[in-house]
């Protein structure tokens, strides 16, 4: 894919994550850009190991310690990111033309992108008896200790390294004139100072090899911090756009340095493009004082519970009650709470994915070609967390789920989100309270008597009505592989509203406009819209101009100001950003976020090892946002599905 700037200047305002503070004179080689769980850095300007946040800088030499179910992201000069698992313990150092990570134990994925590579420079991964050397692919380093060495009482390091793309060099520390290349889907181990033989790797083992170093991708409070920047870590925030997306990211300085003539993906469509052309309608310009425009209609009925019951608007399939607290949680809007759970009385599952379930749903009338927004809070709870998945070090044969989803009129399933008790979603967090609600049991002292929760999460999610009708959202929790062990989910301040955009593009029709003025532009006042444009499946938008410009106007856009949907494409070919705010205060996709891209179509990519999309839904040739001496609250500058 293409590069894609991104620039954020003057005052850009949420709740601000201190960084670490930089140890005198020591360079700084990379930046958190992932923190599931609880890591710490220990570095020469501090006297003992300090907790480890979110988006923190990494200097040279600073030794990472990750803890139990624990994963730690770092993006090091926008050229390799480094996902450390739990338990590893790791230095990273830097010299002319070579990067060095020195793994002391556990596991780590390294991906190096070659074209961000210098010539002649190298990236190597050392463990106490081996090294790895690449210039570019993906791979998989493990160390552990094994035995006792013959006649001494020292355990023997072991070291595994496993390439997903690429090619990697690796040898034994003591003996450097035995080398061998690692392919693709092949693995190689080292054992004290025995280079063992290569192995394959089926794509099976690799996908579950590649799989355990996957993060969780809830919506969290890092995720929306990480747009609280200023000028200094403006190019932290460009190598963090690079690791979500996957793309090559130019920040502003290198707009200099960029020959326009060399941008091969310029391009400036013509209306013979595309097989169907919508002419835009006139663009919306204002210089008056704007009237705000209140467009949102609520679908839900008694989306707070604050009937104290599940009726109106509520329907229950198994056992769940209207509750104003579970343990040490009270509701978290208003006075009442729903709950649901998988334990006595919930219902045989017909579909064979839980041996039983519960279900709580609501219908509302859906409108073809209508946009939705679902918002719901919700904490997952579970019996079987922790007792059974610590049985069960490889993965619990139980494993109790919960979803939320919308079934559409005609009959079609949209899973909105899902969590598994032992997957990167489980509940890391233990409670010995007494609870007993609507056959969910437990509490006390003991090993078998604890129960995880996640907390309470908030998600926000773009439902596109395919069809006229009927829909339902619903809310389910199923037992898997035992029914002694019961999950539940706390349900709260749930949800659906009408949500029409300022343009919404879709059944395969298409915008074009080669004027170069902002598609939307307001000078002065005030305005409130959801969204500024969404573009669904099989539809394209192409811009010679902004999205939208915005000068001493206060916006309030809650969903977002693009939301690209699986199947569609926006592209702009203007240099300048894609949209820009100059003065003002703003509220910006605060319930869903600023940018709201999905993919279609999956495939393994080559620079990083990641499954990501075959689709390229946002292409542009600026910055994708910029912001003047401008306040900005948002939930999330980026989700990318």
């Amino acid at each position: 894919m293409k590069a894609t700037w991104i620039r954020l200047m003057g005052v850009v305002a949420l709740a601000a994550v201190p960084a670490l503070a930089q140890a005198q004179g020591t360079p700084e080689v990379g930046v958190v850009t992932t923190l599931q769980g609880q890591a710490t850095v220990a570095r020469a300007s501090t006297t003992s190991p300090l907790p480890l946040k979110f988006r923190d800088s990494i200097f040279e030499k600073d030794r990472i310690n990750t803890g139990e179910k624990s994963i730690v992201k770092v993006l090091m000069g926008g050229r390799a990111i480094v996902t450390v698992r739990e338990l590893s313990v790791l230095t990273v150092t830097e010299e002319v033309g070579r990067t060095v990570v020195n793994l002391e134990s556990g596991k780590i994925a390294v991906g190096v992108a070659k074209q961000r590579m210098k010539p002649g420079e190298t990236f190597e991964v050392h463990t106490p008896n081996a090294v790895a050397a690449v210039r570019g692919t993906v791979f998989i380093v493990e160390v552990t200790r094994q035995g006792a060495q013959a006649g001494g009482g020292n355990l023997v390091a072991s070291t595994q390294v496993t390439t997903v793309n690429g090619t990697v060099q690796v040898g034994a520390s003591a003996v450097t004139s035995a080398l061998v290349n690692v392919n693709a889907l092949q693995r190689v181990g080292v054992v004290g100072t025995n280079l063992g033989p290569l192995q394959t790797v089926t794509p099976q083992q690799l996908n579950q090899l590649v799989g355990t170093f996957t993060a969780n991708r809830q919506i969290s409070p890092h995720q929306a911090a990480w747009s609280s920047v200023g000028a200094k870590q403006a190019g932290q925030v460009v190598a963090l756009v690079s690791a979500l997306t996957g793309t090559e990211v130019k920040s502003a300085s290198d707009t200099a340095k960029t020959n326009a003539s060399n941008d091969k993906a310029t391009w400036v469509p013509a209306k013979g493009d595309f097989p169907k052309v919508i002419e835009p309608p006139e663009p919306i310009k204002t210089t008056t004082q704007a009237e705000p425009i209140k467009t949102t209609t609520q679908v839900a009925a008694n989306g707070g519970f604050e009937s104290g019951a599940f009726s109106p608007g509520w329907n229950l399939a198994g056992t769940g009650a209207v509750i104003g607290s579970f343990g040490q949680f009270t509701a978290p809007d208003g006075q009442f709470m729903g709950f649901i759970s998988s334990g006595p009385g919930s219902l045989p599952d017909a579909t064979g994915r839980f041996t039983q379930s519960s279900s709580l749903s609501q219908p509302f009338q859906a409108t073809a070609g209508t946009l939705y927004t679902v918002k719901a809070t919700f904490n997952f709870v579970s019996n079987e967390y922790p007792f059974w998945v610590n049985q069960f070090p490889n993965g619990s044969p139980f494993n109790d789920a919960m979803g939320i989803s919308i079934k559409g009129p005609g009959g079609q399933t949209t899973q909105l989100t899902q969590l598994q008790v032992n997957s990167a979603f489980s509940p890391t967090q233990v409670s010995t309270q007494n609870v007993s609600v609507a056959g969910f049991t437990a509490g006390g002292d003991c090993s078998t008597c604890g129960w995880g929760f996640t907390g309470f999460k908030t998600v926000s999610f773009s439902w596109l009505a395919p069809s006229s009708g009927e829909a339902t959202l619903v809310f389910e929790v199923g037992d898997v592989g035992d029914i002694l062990f019961p999950s539940g989910v706390l349900v709260d301040d749930v949800s659906v509203v009408q949500d029409p955009p300022l343009f919404l593009l879709q059944g395969g029709k298409n915008l074009v406009r080669t004027s170069t003025d902002p598609l939307v532009e307001f000078t002065g006042g005030s305005a409130t819209f959801d969204s500024v444009m969404v573009v669904a499946g099989g539809s394209m938008a192409s811009l010679a101009g902004p999205l939208l410009r915005a000068t001493d106007t206060n916006l309030t856009i809650p969903t977002s100001l693009l939301t690209v949907l699986p199947g569609g494409s926006f592209t702009s070919s203007t240099t300048d950003p894609l949209v820009s705010v100059t003065g003002g205060t703003h509220a910006l996709g605060t319930d869903v976020a600023m940018f709201d891209i999905a993919g279609s179509g999956t495939a393994l990519d080559a620079d990083t090892g990641l499954m990501l999309a075959t689709t390229e839904a946002l292409k542009t040739n600026g910055p994708l946002f910029e912001a003047d001496g401008a306040t900005v609250t948002t939930n999330q500058v980026v989700r990318l599905d």
